[in-house]
C-alpha cells in the first residue's frame, strides 16, 4: 500500500518486488552487501541521518552539491532504509584532512537540518555524534535530557559520557 501510494504521487518511479523467497533472499543479500562497497575507501565521513520521505531526493542532490563545492572529486555511497527515511550517506573526501572532514560533516548536517531532518537516525547518538548533538540540539533540550538522565542514573553508571554531551 505504501509503495503504491508513493508510486501514485511520483515519489517513486520504479520498484522491484520479490516474487519468491529466492528473490527476496537475493535482494536482501544485495542490500546487506551494499555496506561492504565502501570498505577500503578512506578517508570517510559516515553519517546516519533521517529525513522526511519527500525530501530524500532533494537531500541527495543538495548534499552531493555541497560536498562537490567543498572537495571536488570526493565520492559518496548511500545505503538507505527508504521506508522510514533513514540514510547512511557516506562521503569519501579526496584527502585525509580532519578540518575538511569536519566541514563535510557539518555541510551534510546543515542540508539535513534545512530539510527538516535529524543528524541521528536509528543508530542513535553514541560517542561519535556527541559533537553534532551539542551543535544541533537546543541547549534547553539538552538540559532537560541531562536532568532526566540524572534522575534515571544518579550515579552515572549507564553509558557515562556516551549519551548526552557535556
Amino acid at each position: 500500500l505504501i509503495l503504491a501510494e508513493m508510486m501514485d504521487t511520483g515519489l517513486i518511479t520504479d520498484a522491484i518486488l520479490a516474487r519468491s523467497e529466492q528473490q527476496r533472499r537475493a535482494m536482501w543479500a544485495r542490500r546487506e552487501a551494499a555496506a561492504e562497497i565502501g570498505v577500503g575507501l578512506y578517508p570517510e565521513v559516515d553519517t546516519d541521518v533521517c529525513l522526511p520521505l519527500d525530501k530524500v531526493d532533494t537531500f541527495l542532490t543538495q548534499a552531493i552539491a555541497r560536498l562537490e563545492s567543498l572537495d571536488p572529486g570526493a565520492r559518496t555511497i548511500t545505503v538507505a532504509h527508504l521506508g522510514d527515511g533513514n540514510l547512511h550517506f557516506t562521503a569519501y573526501p579526496t584527502r585525509d584532512d580532519k578540518a575538511l572532514k569536519d566541514k563535510v560533516l557539518e555541510a551534510i548536517e546543515d542540508v539535513v537540518a534545512d530539510l527538516g531532518g535529524s543528524f541521528s537516525a536509528e543508530h542513535g547518538v553514541g560517542l561519535s555524534k556527541l559533537p553534532s548533538m551539542k551543535r544541533r540540539k537546543d541547549p534547553v533540550a539538552l538540559d532537560v535530557m541531562r536532568t532526566l538522565k540524572h534522575a534515571l542514573d544518579p550515579h552515572g553508571l549507564m553509558n557515562p559520557g556516551k549519551v548526552i554531551p557535556d
